[in-house]
């Protein structure tokens, strides 16, 4: 840019000095024809630096271009991942919502003293199930979030799973008891 500005100047410093010749002697004539020659000369290089310029324009449209539509795939690739992601972790949260209801529920089986073994036996039957339930949902989960490399949501079902299964062996182990005291 730096050297068209320059040419131009001297373009138009070539041009000046030809139209200030007074064209009165053979001297004088050829000192115009000179300057003409010059302003000539010094016309073709602006015209270069300015087909280079058009050219880097275009190179920097033409790259621009690419980067901008390499964005808007990029834009759309985050997008869906978000939406996907939020879709799981809503999945997890629906776990994590049935894992504390039957938290609740087996406290307040813990709080039923009054109630027959058979009744306590069917309810904890059912709890277990709920919690089976919950542990496959956090297994398919974990392995669905680990196949799409979301390795945090991955990690959360497998706590969760680890949890439930927990408290679904120490619910089986007393649903047994119970169960063997009733036959």
């Amino acid at each position: 840019m730096q050297r068209l500005d320059e040419e131009l100047a001297r373009f138009d410093q070539l041009a000046q000095s030809a139209r200030k010749i007074q064209l009165t002697s053979e001297r004088n004539l050829e000192k115009a024809a000179r300057a003409i020659n010059d302003a000539a000369e010094s016309q073709r290089r602006v015209t270069e630096h300015i087909a280079q310029l058009i050219e880097a324009i275009s190179n920097a449209r033409t790259r621009h271009d690419a980067v901008a539509a390499e964005l808007l795939i990029t834009r759309d690739e985050v997008q869906a991942r978000a939406e996907r992601f939020q879709t799981q972790l809503g999945r997890f949260g629906a776990l994590g919502k049935e894992a504390a209801d039957i938290s609740a529920q087996v406290r307040e089986l813990g709080a039923i003293k009054d109630k027959p073994n058979a009744e306590i036996v069917a309810l904890l039957t059912s709890v277990k199930e709920r919690m089976a339930g919950v542990v496959a949902g956090a297994v398919t989960l974990a392995a669905e979030a680990d196949a799409e490399s979301m390795e945090d949501l991955a990690r959360q079902c497998d706590s969760l799973k680890q949890q439930v299964q927990s408290a679904l062996n120490k619910v089986s182990l007393l649903r047994d008891k119970l169960a063997a005291t009733l036959a």
